[in-house]
């Protein structure tokens, strides 16, 4: 089932717009880039998958005409053609141009609000495991201490029905239970 281009991620249309417009299929794509395969394609079509840093690596690395903030984030010109400038990627805060043109302080922030989110989320959902696994801890430690307790009591029962019940003459005599105190039994 084909996904029309406009219901896709963003950046899944971007790659595929190179694509389109280097006039290449994705058999041929997959013959010159060994690293991208026809069903890499097929899920990045049908949306299922977004295309990876690997896949966007590769397709840079032999097509370097394309502009990698452009493919990746979609900010700047699609291709580096008009004077050979080439994106050079460090983080994004000092993100420039080998033109010396520094990217736009609003693309910045938010590159940066969204990396922000992401990690503020990723360390919520650690903290809320954190959180189960400790309780977890904590419930092994209390039966723990509750079987330790069993064991001691049937320990201290046995004892004394060992105790209770003693050779007297060759005759045990229980001493445990009250109504057979003093009592011999045959």
């Amino acid at each position: 089932m084909k996904k029309k281009i406009g219901s896709l991620p963003e950046i899944s249309v971007r790659f595929l717009e190179a694509i389109e417009e280097l006039g290449i299929s994705a058999y041929k794509l997959a013959k010159e880039v060994p690293e991208i395969s026809n069903s890499i394609m097929s899920h990045i079509k049908s949306g299922r998958n977004k295309p990876s840093d690997d896949v966007l690596n590769a397709f840079l690395k032999h097509f370097p005409q394309y502009n990698r903030s452009w493919l990746l984030a979609g900010y700047g010109e699609r291709t580096n053609c008009k004077s050979g400038a080439i994106f050079v990627e460090t983080n994004p805060p000092n993100a420039v141009l080998l033109e010396n043109k520094p990217m736009p302080q609003s693309d910045v922030e938010r590159i940066y609000e969204g990396l922000l989110e992401k990690s503020n989320a990723e360390i919520s959902r650690l903290n809320r495991e954190i959180g189960v696994l400790q309780t977890k801890v904590k419930t092994s430690q209390d039966e723990k201490e509750q079987m330790k307790n069993t064991i001691e009591d049937l320990q201290a029962q046995i004892e004394a029905y060992r105790d209770a019940t003693a050779k007297y003459d060759g005759k045990t005599v229980d001493r445990k239970l009250p109504k057979y105190k003093n009592v011999v039994n045959n």
